[in-house]
């Protein structure tokens, strides 16, 4: 993830039943995003939410492998997002499925995203 203040190295997820793109409040702060301010937020079966502070701000993300960059449009910020952490041993899957091999994944071992990544912005990538 890229903004004015510098980089981020973190793990995404990719929902497309989520409606909305939202990005962790720590993260924000880090790269020196600005937007506007809009504390509602539509979650899925049309409840909405108040998120105190929260804004609308774009960025980019890429691979760490790549220099293509995409760039998500109207992210959402919410504070301490608390996705569950997540373990993905890419050694393993690429054993079971060998189509996966020379896809440059890495492996993550309880890590935490900071970044879930709805429809709103699944196809831009």
């Amino acid at each position: 993830m890229s903004g004015p203040k510098g980089v981020l190295y973190t793990f995404a997820l990719l929902d497309e039943g989520s409606t909305c793109t939202m990005v962790d409040a720590s993260v924000v702060e880090n790269l020196g995003l600005e937007g506007p301010r809009d504390p509602r937020i539509k979650w899925t079966n049309e409840l909405t939410r108040k998120e105190k502070g929260s804004r609308r701000v774009t960025f980019e993300v890429s691979g760490t492998d790549t220099m293509k960059r995409f760039r998500l449009h109207n992210v959402r910020i919410v504070v301490n997002m608390a996705l569950p952490t997540q373990t993905v041993d890419m050694s393993c899957f690429s054993r079971q499925w060998a189509n996966l091999e020379d896809i440059p994944f890495k492996s993550m071992e309880n890590d935490q995203p900071l970044l879930l990544i709805g429809s709103d912005n699944i196809l831009r990538l």
